[in-house]
């Protein structure tokens, strides 16, 4: 928008408001300024002859201007109504802040509850206020963070090794491994790491123990932290325990689930050693869980705040809101739900019993193979021509005598950038690609996507055919005969 434009639109909404300007019965009047039209403000009205204040939240109708007279308040307390139909009351108006509404109702109950206005005389509100949205209570949180911390970033052997369990007010033991990976989580990333979770496996496997572990925290009986561990350990087949740090339900009386979802993330501190500390990722689908969750508006300030505690500077910060604004309003977030690496450990096994199935559940004329939506190329035509032509030195070339009438590809995102580039072009390139070839030979092509997300309470490769996604992915391409997750 151009500087002339700014203007006259600027005189335009001055000159409506000095035509709706009303004669308002206030001594003094503050209207913090602003540059374009505010959605909602916080006000404060002071009855300067007694001090005694009334504070309230106000949407702007499209036609309303901040101080243009048009609304003052909509208090129903009959000793304030009084007062501001005195001519001879001396009052004082002021605008605190400009914002949304939703944020609006939370700082006014915020003062409210600080003074205990509905039971106040010096105080015209009625209530407390009713905000639309409750913010997570970050003291709480960085308070059991850090008591947690100062164990569960320490080693299990050197715990037991310098007594520190003795002195911990949590349970630290070491638990079955088959029984705390098959626990619930409150999963705060979006995506795990196939890499770590074979790091940890071949360093328990080659120690034969997990004296180098840390513990996984439970909370509330679901493992809050230590997700790669208790993957890797499990994985692990010279060991058949796992430590833990289980935090009694005490400590968490009254939490809601987004308070349970920032302890997690927040349990992930910049390392001194190899682990997956919080990405911008997860932070971004934190921050969409508490906007679609709890009316958290992204660009509540408490949000900034919280994202330096976990650790990013200014700019990630701003990169991290900016996302979040743009998936909040695109609706399309997945939320409660991380990325499935297929490729990945424990995953590749599902993978490939799930290509076996397929394979015995068709006839020979039904070539099935799998690829990665980021190395799509020629690897099914490859495979096709494999089993029409011979590739022996002695016969190069030679027709097999087999048929090929029907290709099915099954097809995987790595990471969940990879998945949006796939769905947005990269997936009908690649399948017209394969029927322009493939037609003329008389070869039916199906592409099948894999599911692509799994619940975050849910880690296990070897639940996921039982959980929600799995059953109606099983069910859309009619693989019910399969047997899967059985």
């Amino acid at each position: 928008m151009s500087r002339q434009v700014k203007r006259m639109k600027q005189r335009n909404q001055e000159k409506q408001m000095k035509q709706k300007k009303v004669k308002a019965n206030f001594t003094e009047m503050e209207i913090l300024p602003y540059n374009s039209k505010p959605d909602s403000c916080l006000y404060l009205i002071t009855n300067l002859d007694n001090s005694k204040q009334y504070i309230g939240v106000h949407k702007y109708k499209a036609t309303e201007f901040p101080g243009d007279g048009t609304y003052w308040h909509s208090s129903k307390n009959k000793e304030f109504i009084k007062v501001c139909n005195d001519p001879s009351s001396n009052l004082r108006y002021e605008v605190l802040r400009y914002g949304s509404y939703d944020i609006m109702t939370y700082y006014e109950s915020e003062k409210l509850v600080s003074v205990d206005a509905q039971s106040n005389d010096d105080w015209y509100n009625d209530s407390n206020g009713s905000p639309n949205f409750k913010p997570v209570d970050m003291d709480k949180i960085i308070l059991l963070r850090d008591m947690i911390l100062e164990y569960s970033s320490n080693e299990y052997g050197n715990l037991v090794k310098f007594g520190m369990i003795k002195n911990c007010q949590f349970d630290i033991f070491l638990e079955d491994k088959e029984l705390v990976y098959n626990m619930d989580s409150k999963q705060a990333r979006q995506e795990m790491s196939t890499d770590l979770i074979t790091y940890i496996k071949e360093c328990v496997n080659k120690a034969m123990s997990v004296d180098k572990c840390s513990p996984v925290v439970i909370v509330s009986d679901f493992v809050l932290d230590g997700h790669h561990t208790r993957a890797g350990v499990y994985r692990a087949d010279k060991v058949t325990e796992i430590p833990v740090l289980k935090v009694q339900d005490s400590f968490t009386a009254g939490w809601t689930d987004e308070e349970y979802r920032v302890l997690a993330n927040m349990l992930n501190p910049k390392p001194e050693v190899r682990t997956n500390e919080m990405n911008e990722k997860d932070a971004v689908k934190l921050l969409v869980t508490m906007a679609i969750n709890s009316n958290v508006d992204v660009d509540f300030e408490g949000n900034v705040t919280m994202l330096d505690a976990f650790g990013f500077n200014p700019t990630e910060t701003s990169r991290i809101i900016n996302k979040a604004r743009r998936d909040v309003q695109r609706q399309t977030y997945h939320l409660h739900e991380t990325h499935i690496h297929w490729a990945g450990e424990g995953w590749k096994g599902l993978l490939t019993d799930l290509i076996k199935k397929v394979v015995d559940d068709n006839d020979d004329k039904t070539l099935v193979c799998y690829s990665s939506s980021e190395t799509l190329g020629l690897r099914a035509l490859e495979d096709i021509h494999k089993r029409l032509y011979s590739s022996d030195k002695k016969s190069f070339l030679q027709p097999t005598g087999k048929e090929v009438n029907h290709l099915m590809v099954f097809v995987h995102a790595p990471t969940p950038d990879a998945r949006v580039e796939y769905e947005n072009i990269e997936g009908d390139k690649y399948k017209s690609k394969l029927i322009h070839y493939c037609e003329p030979l008389g070869i039916k092509v199906t592409v099948i996507p894999m599911p692509f997300t799994r619940p975050d309470t849910k880690v296990n490769p070897e639940d996921f055919w039982r959980t929600q996604q799995g059953k109606i992915w099983i069910a859309d391409h009619n693989f019910e005969n399969l047997g899967l997750g059985k």
